[in-house]
């Protein structure tokens, strides 16, 4: 215990040694910079120094079964100090590999995992199968089944999880095999016999690298522009039932439910964050799938000769002719791209019909510039693409320019973390788009039809400036538009809010943030506009964050500054002001350091010439209008203020539904966690960041929050418990 690195990592075959080292490097320490473009040696450098700065440090390698393991773990061996309190275990179902890294460590003979008890064994099936304990009775069926796990815990899961959906026949089938069957048997099993509209939902989560966290939200989208969603939200009659994210996520519980896929962290309201499919299913399904020509993932790795090559290139004749024969629908890049000379050393793949492209290739280099080139290579004979997906997230300024416009059937566009300073007005032109996401990148400008793009659901854009005006004027157009996120306004005028009043009620997420400015009167006309809106217009939100930023004033010509001001208007970058999660706390916590006054002991002389007082600077939070949302949005979950609130009336602002309330900012002064924990009753999650209250003393009643799992409390400076008046409390 107490060890101050801590890295566990789930290493696949595919794994090589720079892949292994910057996983360890990113979880012993909080990146400061972009890792992603380092080499080798220089994360061989960094992981040693930050190893050596500590005194313990553990580091679990799980699941290893490397193809080349004694040239991957003796890398991490000579990368890692040899300190007495630092440890490197190993689980393996490789003895060589165990032998190996015991030798290394110096721990004696490896020690061999025993299966589990057979009470043992009988609790955990008791427990997938019906939720209960021991005192559970298990069915004849039940009872020979688990004979035929010996008691290995993966086989035990995979069949929890088949069990309550297999038919009576399966059942039969299943137990008459009985000890015959292995774990490659139980997994095949677990695969095949999933629903037919599973199937495609399980395939497509293998593109992404094993034991990568892939995000529900992207997740859910990808089905979508796949289609792969399309038979679950319409009814006989081609009559809409469901909203398609809404099934999306119900898919992803019931994969995990059937425990082929692992829900790996879960939002603070309760619901699925990240997920992956399970590396054993993953080691297993990912070469069938390919072997099919449904899907191709180009993994490169290093050939004995030293020279670069895509393993999969190996396989036998007969697959490589059958997968040049058939198109591939389903394509991802999990290293870089190659495409010159070299590129007769990857298997010819017909790639004229692909639907759905992914990268995963965060490097800089040749993906950056030839990109579109690739993407050319996908177009059909009508020099047209079939393209639905590109899935560029993290790929350092991809080159779109002369390729986006052929791309007339994509669906979604996922541009997040790129960096990327502009868009290519084409994007414009995509009249079946459904997702944008361009959220940490440096573009600040949507072509103006963009705003008439009648099947956009979700857009993400990273808190720039938008005039109102170009979304009003499209209103009747975006019908669809569920998400609207990173949203900054300024001036909003009464008459061009009616139309919008009834309009955009589609919206479930909307993260806004409204412009304020003290020298404009219609400045506050403007917020309670907005929050009429939000009140009274947008019922359907699940999800709200909302907050006023003070306008960032112009330089005084009588101040010394050291370049001159410029005379254009330029909105204050919320990404430096006021984004919702770190960067607002970080302007409110400088707050008090400029309001605080000094002690007796810290005054000045008689003496001494009396200094003249600094004028306080103002907070660039501004003040919130008021919101109404209690009465009729029932089906808020999650809400986000940043902003000074005067005189908060709860009863009007809080719906019941809340599972999630974070407060940044609003400076309420009086100790109202009573009143909140009656209102309150199902909310999981309460963050009280900088300056939300000004209170000295803060009490929870007994029974106020009953659901409250986490609270957080962070800068509130005039609180009297505890030394910094912060902290995190699992309940």
């Amino acid at each position: 215990m107490g060890y101050e690195r801590r890295a566990w990592i789930h290493v696949a075959a595919s794994m090589d040694k720079r892949e292994l080292l910057l996983e360890i490097l990113k979880q012993v320490e909080k990146p400061e910079g972009d890792l992603k473009d380092m080499g080798l040696k220089e994360i061989k450098t960094k992981l040693f120094r930050k190893l050596a700065e500590v005194n313990k440090f553990l580091i679990v390698l799980d699941d290893v079964q490397l193809s080349d393991w004694r040239d991957v773990l003796g890398e991490l061996w000579m990368s890692t100090p040899r300190s007495t309190y630092g440890r490197v275990n190993t689980t393996t179902r490789d003895y060589s590999i165990a032998r190996y890294m015991n030798y290394t460590s110096s721990f004696g003979d490896p020690i061999k995992l025993e299966n589990l008890p057979n009470d043992k064994s009988q609790e955990m099936l008791n427990w997938k199968l019906h939720r209960a304990s021991n005192d559970q009775t298990l069915s004849k069926e039940e009872t020979s089944i688990l004979n035929m796990c010996r008691c290995l815990p993966l086989c035990i899961s995979l069949l929890g999880g088949f069990l309550p959906n297999a038919r009576e026949n399966d059942l039969i089938a299943l137990a008459k095999k009985g000890p015959r069957m292995t774990l490659s048997d139980v997994l095949l099993l677990s695969c095949h016999k999933l629903p037919d509209y599973l199937k495609p939902c399980f395939i497509y989560m293998a593109l992404f690298p094993i034991t990568f966290p892939i995000p529900t939200r992207r997740l859910v989208r990808l089905w979508l522009a796949e289609g792969l969603l399309d038979s679950h939200y319409y009814d006989i009659g081609r009559e809409r039932t469901r909203q398609p994210e809404d099934v999306g996520e119900t898919f992803i519980l019931e994969l995990a439910d059937r425990n082929v896929i692992d829900v790996v962290s879960w939002r603070a309201d309760g619901s699925p964050k990240a997920c992956q499919m399970l590396t054993s299913l993953y080691d297993m399904f990912r070469p069938i799938a390919m072997s099919t020509g449904v899907l191709h993932i180009h993994a490169a790795s290093k050939l004995k000769d030293g020279k670069e090559g895509d393993p999969t290139s190996q396989q036998q004749p007969q697959v490589a002719q059958l997968r040049e024969r058939t198109a591939i629908r389903w394509l991802a890049e999990h290293t870089n791209i190659v495409i010159d000379n070299r590129g007769d050393k990857y298997p010819d793949l017909n790639l004229g019909h692909v639907c759905s492209f992914l990268s995963f290739y965060q490097r800089r280099g040749m993906l950056t510039k030839d990109i579109s080139t690739y993407l050319r290579k996908m177009m059909s004979k009508t020099k047209y693409s079939y393209l639905r997906v590109l899935d560029l997230e993290g790929v350092y300024k991809p080159s779109l320019h002369g390729v986006l416009h052929k791309l007339v059937l994509l669906r979604y566009l996922g541009l997040r973390s790129t960096v990327l300073d502009s868009l290519p007005s084409a994007v414009a032109d995509l009249h079946y788009l459904e997702t944008l996401d361009i959220k940490h990148t440096n573009i600040t400008l949507l072509p103006n039809s963009f705003w008439k793009s009648r099947n956009l659901r979700h857009l993400h854009i990273n808190w720039f400036y938008i005039n109102l005006k170009k979304i009003l004027k499209n209103v009747n157009a975006l019908t669809q538009l569920q998400t609207l996120s990173g949203l900054v306004i300024g001036e909003v005028k009464e008459n061009l809010m009616r139309d919008l009043m009834s309009s955009l009620t589609t919206l479930t997420t909307l993260k806004l943030f409204l412009q304020h400015s003290e020298k404009d009167p219609s400045s506050a006309d403007a917020g309670e506009t907005v929050a009429r809106w939000i009140s009274f217009g947008l019922t359907n939100l699940q999800s709200l964050t909302f907050g006023v930023i003070q306008e960032a004033k112009p330089v005084k010509k009588a101040e010394k500054v050291a370049k001159p001001a410029t005379k254009a208007k330029t909105a204050a970058k919320p990404a430096e002001e006021a984004q919702p999660a770190k960067d607002a706390e970080r302007v409110e916590g400088a707050e008090p350091a400029i309001e605080a006054h000094p002690s007796k002991k810290d005054k000045p002389e008689k003496q001494a010439k009396p200094k003249k007082k600094a004028k306080p600077l103002k907070s660039p939070i501004g003040p919130l209008p008021k919101l109404s949302l209690r009465e009729r949005h029932h089906n808020l979950l999650a809400l986000y203020l940043l902003g000074r609130l005067t005189k908060p009336s709860w009863t009007q602002l809080l719906p019941g539904s809340l599972r999630v309330l974070t407060l940044s900012g609003s400076r309420v002064r009086a100790d109202e966690m009573h009143q909140l924990g009656v209102l309150l009753r199902t909310l999981r999650t309460l963050r009280l960041l900088a300056n939300s209250f000004l209170c000295k003393s803060m009490t929870f009643v007994q029974d106020g929050f009953p659901s409250l799992k986490i609270l957080k409390i962070w800068n509130l400076p005039k609180l009297v418990q505890g030394s910094t008046g912060a902290g995190i409390w699992r309940i």
